[in-house]
């Protein structure tokens, strides 16, 4: 299988390449920068892809070729602002925030949508409340990736109609470098060894995804398969 999978060079994204390595996918890591950890995988790095910047589409492109992609993980995300309170929130990071963590991912389907056939299979990596721990700020972060999600709905039915199943999934707090931080800065109410390791949370998220079908497209799931979302009947505003 042809996996491609965004903010690959660290955290969860590093984890998923190397389970994708380890099962034989032929894997498309994208990142800004690669390091020994990534370079020491048996998959094909793309650098220099920031998912902010509206260039990045040409390039993953070209990067990807023209050869069908069976699966696209956009992992790529950025948590700036969580140490800021209302009074001293900046907008302008938050803009940034949203640029990468809402933004990223629909550019990213629009530079290799052309590799997806039907059958194919795109995963957005979200959050739910309360996100990190009980995260006390979070205003960019937990912002960005509630409009990811809508994003995703409207985006579902779009892909569907192509054959591409899609699907929003939340990995729940992670023991990454970026949650120690937040949680040595005192805005998260968990500690690292309650946080779930980025290996096992990858297995988990790749068995959901095995498990995905057309038919379950734009659902919304933790990581441990259960809905997040509710059925509505309720339609327009």
């Amino acid at each position: 299988m042809r996996t491609l999978v965004t903010g690959a060079s660290r955290g969860l994204g590093l984890a998923l390449c190397r389970a994708l390595d380890a099962r034989g996918d032929d894997v498309l890591a994208a990142c800004r920068k690669a390091n020994p950890d990534l370079a020491a995988l048996d998959v094909t790095v793309i650098e220099g892809i920031d998912v902010a910047d509206d260039s990045m589409r040409e390039r993953l492109a070209q990067a990807v070729g023209g050869e069908p992609i069976d699966l696209v993980i956009c992992n790529a995300g950025m948590n700036h602002s969580y140490a800021q309170g209302i009074e001293e929130l900046e907008p302008s990071l938050l803009l940034q925030e949203f640029s990468t963590n809402t933004l990223g991912p629909l550019r990213t389907v629009q530079a290799v949508l052309p590799n997806l056939r039907p059958g194919a299979k795109v995963a957005f990596i979200s959050t739910y409340r309360p996100g990190v721990g009980l995260a006390r700020r979070n205003y960019g972060y937990q912002s960005s990736k509630m409009a990811l999600n809508q994003a995703a709905y409207v985006l579902a039915d779009e892909l569907a109609a192509r054959g591409v199943a899609t699907v929003v999934l939340s990995p729940g707090p992670m023991d990454t470098d970026l949650l120690r931080e937040i949680i040595g800065a005192g805005h998260a109410n968990l500690t690292p060894d309650q946080a779930n390791r980025p290996d096992a949370v990858a297995d988990d998220l790749l068995e959901r995804l095995d498990e995905l079908t057309l038919e379950e497209s734009g659902a919304w799931l933790f990581r441990t398969g259960e809905p997040l979302t509710l059925p509505t009947t309720v339609f327009g505003h």
